[in-house]
């Protein structure tokens, strides 16, 4: 089979592999919407201001959306955890709000990406959907919220790698994923799971900040050199 053949039909079959990525990814959305919708026993947030600024924007250790601005866009920074020697872990966070109507009449999205570091396409998406939004919000005709996290995954984007890094017994790499709702840190959780426990809690305020959340994934840089070394393989193989 010549080589340009060969390509063509793995790529066909890469295309319903893609595809097949797509409804699973469909299929996570739905089960971490419907997971978000549980009634879980806590109060919902308060937006606490630490009275700290980072580039002219206020950081917060919670929200209550019903407190931001309406028909604006507004700009914080969350303080969703310390690691070791009071090293602080920052979100930045948009909300996007329309008409004070709205707080009963509109749904509540919580659109977030890069929960894995290595995941970029997503920040770029965020970044998009907001400027879009811009126009929109302040011409008072939005009817809802959005709390926007261009990245979930700081820590993991500095690093250029998937995982959130934490220095405790040398170095653990966790999956951020895996570890929410987290855990409180006063129980004496991991820095990861402090900080999935901020990000549940003290931001989405226990799904009494929002309806339904959505998370822009893509393809991390190690699946598609892993697509692009089988193929090198199988080329390799061929007369």
């Amino acid at each position: 089979m010549r080589a340009g053949s060969y390509i063509k039909q793995r790529w066909k079959l890469k295309a319903k592999e893609i595809a097949g990525a797509r409804s699973l990814c469909n299929m996570y959305v739905q089960f971490l919407t419907s997971l978000l919708l549980l009634s879980w026993p806590l109060a919902g947030a308060q937006t606490n201001f630490t009275g700290d600024t980072i580039s002219g924007y206020p950081v917060i250790t919670s929200l209550d959306i019903s407190t931001a601005p309406a028909n604006a866009i507004t700009r914080y920074w969350f303080l969703a955890a310390e690691a070791q020697g009071g090293i602080p872990y920052f979100l930045p966070v948009f909300v996007a709000r329309g008409t004070n109507e709205s707080l009963s009449s509109g749904r509540r999205l919580s659109l977030s990406a890069s929960i894995h570091g290595d995941e970029l396409n997503g920040i770029r998406a965020m970044q998009s959907v907001f400027g879009q939004l811009n126009e929109v919000v302040s011409a008072g005709s939005f009817n809802g919220t959005i709390i926007g996290v261009p990245t979930m995954n700081p820590n993991g984007n500095q690093h250029n790698q998937r995982h959130f890094y934490s220095s405790s017994n040398s170095g653990i790499l966790t999956n951020l994923n895996r570890v929410f709702p987290g855990q409180d840190p006063l129980d004496g959780a991991a820095i990861s799971s402090a900080y999935a426990f901020a990000i549940w809690n003290n931001l989405w305020g226990n799904t009494s900040n929002i309806d339904v959340a959505v998370d822009l994934r893509m393809f991390s840089f190690y699946r598609l050199s892993f697509i692009r070394s089988a193929l090198e393989k199988q080329l390799s193989k061929q007369p």
